[in-house]
């Protein structure tokens, strides 16, 4: 199990006691100490659960930013293919004007 995995069930674990908690502060049968006591810990688990989300959503973050960076230097040597591979068509069409001048000179010699 990876570390993401065992994050995920942590957060599904921390949500489930959340909300046990939330139902048993709600009942009538426990006393004024035991529902601070289960504030206190609905407050530290609530905490945990952010920590956690946050810790989630840097790691995503990250993960963004490398996959730009990397599309980044795809794109950069993908337009250097590009200019490269136009760079023989430009030529071809500049020999075919070449030879266009030629046809037409030749041509004009035989009307001549």
């Amino acid at each position: 199990m990876n570390n993401n995995e065992e994050e995920e069930l942590c957060l599904k674990d921390i949500r489930t006691k959340l909300k046990e908690i939330e139902e048993a502060r709600m009942k009538d049968s426990y006393s004024k100490e035991e529902i601070d006591a289960l504030e206190i810990s609905s407050c530290a688990l609530k905490d945990a659960e952010r920590i956690l989300i946050l810790k989630k959503e840097n790691t995503l973050s990250d993960n963004i930013n490398t996959i730009g960076e990397e599309l980044l230097t795809f794109n950069k040597e993908l337009r250097a293919r590009v200019k490269r591979m136009n760079h023989v068509p430009k030529i071809l069409d500049g020999i075919e004007e070449v030879l266009g001048i030629c046809v037409r000179i030749i041509k004009g010699f035989k009307k001549w």
